[in-house]
């Protein structure tokens, strides 16, 4: 969701190293979105697990003045962050414009605009590969942003991408129509402004007018702004996924009950 290093989530001292909202989704992202993620999909299982047992989680800096491999503490496997209480959000009419102060810039305006034209890939490339911890071919966001182009916004700084986010609508197990929230990312520098709860709460809101039912999405669970960001929204944690992402990294999937 956010981040500018390129890093996966860390829990280093350094902090301009640790990725708080990294949408980070496994490179067999698109075959999984076709199942519309179900329960039993490939290798990905729900399990219950011994909370002795820990794996380490590297991060590898692919900033270009970095280079070097960030070490992490040991995660315990069992481990979970805790969750935060359950929020009922009203996700009505929201400004397509936004005021914030931005260290070294002073007052700047944030534009929220839809996605309109293939011109704006690039941009949205450009910004979520550098949270990703997984590489994506431009075949990826196609498929989301070319097939559900109204769930797709951006955020404009002047004439800069700052923020965006891909998401996608289907219909699930041929009863409710589930929305996926597939990518989201905000400039390292624009962070803690509330950006990326306004992307989500943008492509929410459109999901809603398309007659939406729920909304489910992955994140590392050892991501703590994701989660933080999302319960905030309502998001509830549904599921545990073992070794989701190719790090070895469990996942939290969330779900939000429209109706």
């Amino acid at each position: 969701m956010d981040g500018s290093t390129g890093c996966e989530p860390s829990f280093t001292n350094n902090e301009e190293h640790i990725e708080y909202i990294t949408e980070g989704i496994s490179k067999d992202l698109v075959l999984r979105a076709e199942s519309n993620h179900s329960d039993t999909q490939g290798a990905t299982s729900v399990v219950n697990l011994p909370e002795t047992t820990s794996i380490p989680v590297n991060s590898v800096c692919r900033d270009g003045n970095c280079g070097h491999t960030h070490h992490t503490q040991l995660i315990p496997l069992g481990y979970t962050p805790e969750p935060a209480p359950v929020k009922r959000v009203e996700f009505n009419e929201h400004a397509d414009t936004q005021e914030i102060e931005v260290e070294g810039h002073g007052k700047v305006t944030i534009n929220y605009v839809n996605y309109e034209s293939e011109s704006q890939m690039k941009d949205i490339m450009s910004l979520i590969t550098k949270d990703l911890s997984e590489p994506y071919s431009i075949y990826t966001y196609r498929y989301f942003i070319h097939n559900w182009p109204k769930l797709s916004f951006l955020a404009y700084c002047g004439e800069a991408c700052i923020g965006a986010i891909v998401c996608k609508l289907d219909l699930h197990k041929k009863m409710a129509r589930r929305g996926y929230i597939a990518m989201l990312a905000v400039d390292n520098l624009y962070r803690r402004h509330q950006i990326g709860s306004n992307l989500v709460i943008k492509a929410i809101k459109m999901m809603i007018e398309q007659g939406c039912d729920e909304v489910v999405l992955e994140t590392e669970i050892t991501n703590v702004g994701a989660l933080r960001l999302y319960e905030n929204l309502g998001f509830v944690r549904d599921k545990r996924l073992f070794k989701y992402y190719l790090n070895g990294v469990d996942a939290l999937r969330l779900k939000l009950w429209i109706r």
